[in-house]
């Protein structure tokens, strides 16, 4: 028999004389059988003209926020930075008392920190108390 690669497709009289040299080797083939097999080599032939003559899908362009997700380890890593960022922020907010008097054993001070002061200058002060000692 003639050898075949996958995905080779055959015309019509090439299939007639495949079918032929396999009704000569094995003659007892039936031939109804015969005819089923060559129904279903056309269809398959068939088929895969058809994907081929289809239009290949459009790529989609992945956007900047889902490849910063994907380039941090997804989904997972995105929730365990969100919840690292809320805790440093909560630490830095309303620091517990080991932190606080941790960083005044370091250094030596005796400050104590409240979440509610709050500085009433601005920087524009500043600027104008140098202005005017300067005399410009």
């Amino acid at each position: 028999m003639t050898e075949r690669k996958a995905g080779d497709v055959l015309s019509d009289g090439a299939l007639d004389a495949l079918f032929a040299e396999a009704r000569f080797a094995e003659p007892d083939l039936p031939d109804g059988l015969t005819a089923r097999i060559l129904e279903d080599a056309q269809m398959v032939q068939a088929e895969r003209l058809a994907a081929e003559a289809r239009p290949p899908e459009p790529v989609r362009r992945a956007s900047l926020w889902q490849r910063f997700v994907r380039g941090i380890g997804g989904a997972p890593a995105l929730a365990g930075l969100g919840v690292a960022t809320m805790a440093g922020l909560w630490l830095g907010v309303m620091p517990p008392a080991f932190v606080t008097s941790g960083v005044s054993a370091i250094t030596g001070t005796t400050t104590s920190y409240s979440p509610y002061m709050v500085d009433s200058t601005s920087a524009f002060d500043f600027i104008v108390d140098e202005t005017s000692s300067t005399g410009g």
